[in-house]
C-alpha cells in the first residue's frame, strides 16, 4: 500500500487527530482518516465504538473536541457520499 498522500484532488475527506469526549469519556481518540473519490469504507465496531460519532462530525452535525485538520470537500454539503 502507498504511504504517500492522495492529490489534493482525488482527496474527499481527511481528518487528523479528531477526537471527541462526552462527559469525559472518549469516544474518539485521534483518528486520522484518508478517503479518496472512488474508495468505499465500512465503519464496523461494537455498539459505543464513536462510528455515528465519526459520521456526525464528518457531516458537520457535531463539532469535535479536538482537531488538528478536518478536511471535507463533499460531505457537508452532501451527507449522501457517506
Amino acid at each position: 500500500m502507498d504511504a504517500s498522500p492522495p492529490p489534493k484532488s482525488d482527496l474527499l475527506i481527511e481528518t487528523k487527530r479528531l477526537s471527541k469526549s462526552f462527559a469525559g469519556r472518549v469516544v474518539l481518540d485521534q483518528v486520522d482518516l484518508r478517503v479518496r473519490a472512488g474508495e468505499i469504507y465500512g465503519l464496523i465496531g461494537p455498539n459505543g465504538a464513536g462510528k455515528s460519532t465519526l459520521i456526525k462530525m464528518l457531516t458537520m452535525l457535531l463539532p469535535p473536541n479536538q482537531r488538528r485538520r478536518l478536511h471535507h470537500c463533499a460531505c457537508s454539503a452532501h451527507p449522501s457520499v457517506l
